[in-house]
């Protein structure tokens, strides 16, 4: 969370010294996105540490996958945001706060709190897990009896311990 908050307070802090045109303060601003960029560069240790924690055994290695392969991604676009000063001489500036400042708001309320709880040995019911864009299905029992009449009922082995 430091280092999200950090990142976000000294790009805002650059954009308005630049914002303001303050030249006698231009080495504040190179100052302040390098620190910001080695900030980031901790953001990169500690997705796989999160990754570690959160997520179950059965999906740790997908997660970690889609974290380095988004933080990929992120190095190989980050330097050609510096391309958008040719638009408007803050917008990289601009972009990289919106992002920041968004990957902090998401990362603070989406991704649980797991000091004290145990590890999860598997994925969470379908009536648990967090849904963002779809709606939430209710199965009622009339359902669930329709269902088990279609499908033909296994064998139950009762040797098994």
């Amino acid at each position: 969370m430091f280092f999200s908050a950090y990142t976000v307070v000294a790009i805002a802090i650059a954009l308005v010294i630049e914002m303001f045109d303050i030249d006698s303060l231009s080495s504040i601003v190179r100052y302040l996105v390098m620190s910001a960029g080695s900030m980031v560069a901790q953001i990169y240790v500690v997705n796989g540490v999160t990754c570690s924690e959160i997520y179950p055994t059965a999906v740790r290695n997908i997660a970690y996958a889609t974290t380095q392969i988004s933080g990929s991604i992120g190095s190989i676009l980050g330097p050609q945001l510096f391309h958008l000063s040719s638009i408007f001489e803050l917008l990289p500036y601009l972009v990289m706060l919106a992002l920041q400042f968004g990957e902090t708001f998401c990362v603070t309320v989406l991704v649980p709190e797991s000091k004290g709880r145990p590890m999860a040995d598997s994925m969470p019911e379908v009536n648990e897990r967090f849904r963002l864009c779809r709606p939430k299905v209710v199965i009622d029992d009339e359902e669930i009896k329709k269902v088990s009449r279609l499908t033909p009922a296994l064998p139950q082995n009762e040797n098994i311990a």
